[in-house]
């Protein structure tokens, strides 16, 4: 076989590879496109779009849900791109709450910061707000003290 008919041979699987090839890229492409656009309506539209929506529907169906002995979660809201989280903490056997006084909230305050930013820096929903630059904010009522309000932001992970 010489070369001219070997190059001939060849040329038509070469031809298939290149257009299977290019339609590849092409694939890559669209679906590059796609997640761009999607995340460009989650930015703009964060509140309003299904998987916010979704997730709310998800949190409030269960609410109130007692997460422990303490810690009740009464709902979640989204607004002006904040994902909010509402909570009411109650005494229990192991924590008396009604000991605490004002000047107790701040340490309080403090002691769940601490643990929610460990879990919000780490979780898979709470990355996704990171990188869209948005908030989670956690609300917390205490019998008779003070409301605490923690927010979360991209930069809570980095102090």
């Amino acid at each position: 076989m010489d070369a001219q008919s070997l190059s001939a041979r060849l040329n038509k699987p070469i031809k298939i590879l290149l257009v299977l090839f290019g339609i590849g890229i092409l694939a890559n492409v669209a679906m590059e496109f796609y997640a761009e656009k999607k995340r460009g309506e989650l930015e703009r539209n964060f509140c309003e779009s299904k998987q916010v929506r979704d997730a709310l529907v998800r949190i409030n169906e269960g609410a109130p849900r007692r997460i422990d002995d303490v810690t009740t979660l009464k709902g979640a809201a989204c607004e002006g791109g904040s994902f909010i989280y509402d909570y009411a903490l109650n005494s229990s056997p192991n924590l008396d709450l009604s000991a605490l006084d004002a000047g107790d909230t701040e340490i309080l305050k403090e002691m769940l910061f601490a643990k929610a930013k460990a879990s919000f820096c780490g979780a898979d929903f709470s990355r996704r707000l990171r990188e869209l630059g948005k908030t989670m904010v956690l609300n917390y009522e205490i019998e008779g003290l003070p409301p605490i309000q923690l927010k979360l932001d991209k930069n809570s992970c980095e102090r």
